[in-house]
């Protein structure tokens, strides 16, 4: 049973992590390690976290298409190398322990956090680059990103809007 304190930090932890997550993604960043605090292992943990974030994209994704911004042809192209990609993190998610997972978190928290703390300018999404058609990389950084989204979920969104953005030639809302 989880004691109150773990449950209030949990109810709260979701509520800020969803509304990081309209806005630009990276909540799980929050949660996860707020998941593991309760006891979860690291890859207990990371599998919970993500039936939450599969709820929130089909809400949102919904709410998007009811408001007409999504791009449905190049959201159908950019899905292939991003599922293929997240099919192949997911398959190496099972395979690594759950010490070997936790550690794994630990250095991509750092890493995300280092990033944001020392070079935001990385992370700006400032102007969209006009892209009349998406070359092999943009879909090559399409497949890393679920690679990593796969393997990991936690902050996925923000290299996703990177390459969206800058490599898609998508704006924030798309």
């Amino acid at each position: 049973m989880i004691d109150p304190w773990h449950a209030a930090l949990l109810v709260a932890g979701g509520a800020g992590a969803g509304f990081i997550n309209a806005f630009a993604g990276g909540g799980s960043a929050l949660t996860v390690p707020m998941l593991m605090l309760t006891g979860l292992d690291a890859r207990l943990a990371n599998g919970t976290n993500r039936l939450a974030v599969w709820a929130q994209a089909v809400i949102s994704g919904h709410a998007f298409h009811q408001k007409g911004v999504r791009p449905w042809g190049l959201t159908a192209k950019a899905a292939v190398p991003a599922v293929s990609g997240a099919l192949l993190g997911s398959l190496f998610a099972t395979r690594i322990s759950p010490d070997s997972t936790q550690g794994a978190f630990g250095v991509v928290f750092l890493a995300l956090a280092a990033l944001m703390a020392f070079k935001p300018s990385a992370l700006a999404l400032t102007d969209t680059p006009q892209v009349d058609k998406p070359g092999l990389g943009a879909f090559l950084s399409l497949f890393a990103v679920g690679i990593y989204g796969g393997l990991f979920q936690a902050g996925v969104g923000v290299p996703l809007l990177l390459v969206c953005v800058k490599a898609l030639g998508t704006d924030l809302v798309q």
